[in-house]
């Protein structure tokens, strides 16, 4: 049996579009098509389930949806006892109800729930799945793992996540920017701002060739100018010249990250406000510099 690729859809043409506008938050769309889409078999109500699921996680009703999500998660089970288990796409989403649910349990801070959870949507995708969808749960494993300060684990999980994002056949260079800069955020959340500056720097080369006029790129920019400045402090205080070279550089990016972000409209006025805010940390951090 050949490797599947990208993520499992629905075969109903409304069930498809009800996941699409879920994923583009056309949430009133979203609705519409659930409304439309078929009942009669078992995969067709597993699928009303999930996408119930998604459209809850995704609009912020945890509470709604955790028992939509575990409805469907027995559902699938259900089906993966009949006879013609493996030969049916109910491996793919029972995954697929798994991994907003460990989303849920992450929400909440019980990271070994989430990871549990996870965990299972990874083996599943591992036996079943495509290099997609192991990318997406060996990120999730990562955050899972951040979360309960394992930061050693988290930095496996995001280097198998760009392993899968290698043999991936959809986006690979986006699927890279995000495990890039996972991994970047980790590091410097363990204290290790070189490696993470590294990481940044990769993170922001996958999204400026994914696509250049996209706003991920202004915010991998804020990603490696925020490494940029943790390196660049450790430094600060003396006439080490490599920390105002690091410092500069920080500086460079905020300034053309801000206005980027700026053009991106009302979604990423926050995003240029942290660019702003970080200047004048730069700012100060320049002025306790020594010249050599």
């Amino acid at each position: 049996m050949s490797t599947p690729t990208g993520f499992i859809r629905p075969v109903n043409e409304h069930a498809a579009r009800a996941l699409r506008a879920i994923q583009e938050r056309r949430f009133e769309d979203a609705r519409q098509n659930l409304g439309a889409a078929p009942r009669q078999s078992l995969m067709d109500r597993l699928w009303q389930g999930t996408l119930a699921g998604l459209l809850a996680t995704e609009q912020g009703a945890f509470a709604s949806a955790e028992p939509l999500l575990l409805e469907a998660a027995g559902l699938g089970s259900i089906l993966l006892h009949t006879d013609n288990a493996a030969d049916t796409a109910a491996w793919r989403v029972l995954a697929l109800v798994l991994e907003p649910l460990g989303r849920i349990y992450r929400r909440r801070e019980l990271p070994d729930d989430a990871r549990t959870i996870h965990a299972a949507a990874y083996r599943l995708r591992c036996a079943h799945g495509s290099p997609e969808e192991m990318w997406e749960s060996a990120c999730s494993l990562g955050l899972d793992s951040d979360l309960a300060r394992r930061f050693d684990e988290a930095q496996q999980w995001y280097r198998s996540a760009l392993g899968h994002a290698d043999a991936c056949v959809e986006q690979p260079d986006a699927k890279r920017g995000v495990a890039w800069r996972h991994l970047a955020e980790s590091l410097l959340e363990c204290g290790n701002p070189g490696p993470a500056v590294d990481a940044a720097r990769n993170s922001r080369q996958c999204w400026r060739r994914h696509d250049l006029a996209a706003s991920t790129v202004p915010l991998a920019d804020l990603t490696l100018a925020r490494a940029l400045l943790r390196r660049g402090e450790r430094l600060c205080g003396g006439a080490d010249a490599n920390a105002r070279h690091w410092l500069d550089e920080a500086m460079q990016l905020l300034s053309a990250a801000h206005d980027a972000l700026l053009a991106f409209g009302p979604a990423h006025a926050a995003d240029a406000r942290t660019c702003a805010e970080l200047h004048e940390f730069g700012e100060r951090l320049r002025a306790q510099q020594v010249t050599p």
